[in-house]
């Protein structure tokens, strides 16, 4: 994967998440977690507005132990939160997971951005 900036982030994934694969210092939305008072995990990160019609897939991952290597996708497809101020390409997404009580207090989460054909 190329990373033209030399930032360790392939110049697909900053694409993805509103960043300049061009610019060491511009590394686009960094995801955010929430811990939701109902034991619920919440993910939210940037992506691409017409993502839908674009060669591109985002999904998001998680595990309880990353020795197994494990990753389930979230179930939820995500839900739109709002749109970036000054931007007519990005939108703010957040994910829900539910996490049952006999699960780890610990968790693992991961954004995938892939191309498509």
């Amino acid at each position: 994967m190329d990373d033209d900036d030399g930032d360790g982030l392939s110049n697909f994934y900053e694409y993805g998440v509103g960043g300049d694969p061009t610019n060491k210092s511009s590394l686009g939305g960094t995801p955010k977690v929430i811990h939701g008072e109902s034991g619920e995990v919440l993910f939210s990160t940037v992506q691409l507005i017409d993502r839908a019609n674009l060669p591109i897939r985002y999904t998001v991952l998680h595990c309880t132990d990353l020795e197994s290597g494990d990753w389930t996708p979230f179930a939820d497809d995500g839900t739109i939160i709002n749109d970036l101020p000054g931007s007519d390409e990005y939108e703010e997404v957040q994910y829900r997971l539910s996490i049952s009580g006999d699960e780890s207090h610990e968790i693992f989460l991961r954004l995938s951005v892939e191309e498509t054909q």
